[in-house]
């Protein structure tokens, strides 16, 4: 699982890599198959949700292949829960 930090200013930063990254870039990691999870630096909250959804509509909108439809990424596709089992 690939793990990424949000911080204040909308800024990601890859943890495997040591860099800033891109909404896009995360996108292409999630069509790869790559599982991800985002966490807000400054209160350790997981935001993957909120980026998942950030790059359905900004990305998707702009014309880019859609992450749910493509069969590749979506069965990799993990969403975070707070229910306990």
């Amino acid at each position: 699982m690939r793990l990424y930090k949000k911080y204040p200013n909308r800024r990601l930063y890859d943890t495997e890599n040591s860099c800033y990254v891109t909404i896009d870039n995360i996108r292409e990691s999630i069509l790869k198959g790559e599982s991800i999870s985002v966490t807000e630096n400054s209160t350790g909250n997981d935001v993957t949700r909120s980026v998942l959804l950030q790059i359905l509509t900004e990305q998707e909108e702009a014309g880019h292949e859609p992450v749910l439809t493509n069969p590749v990424s979506y069965t990799h596709l993990t969403l975070p829960t707070n229910r306990e089992v």
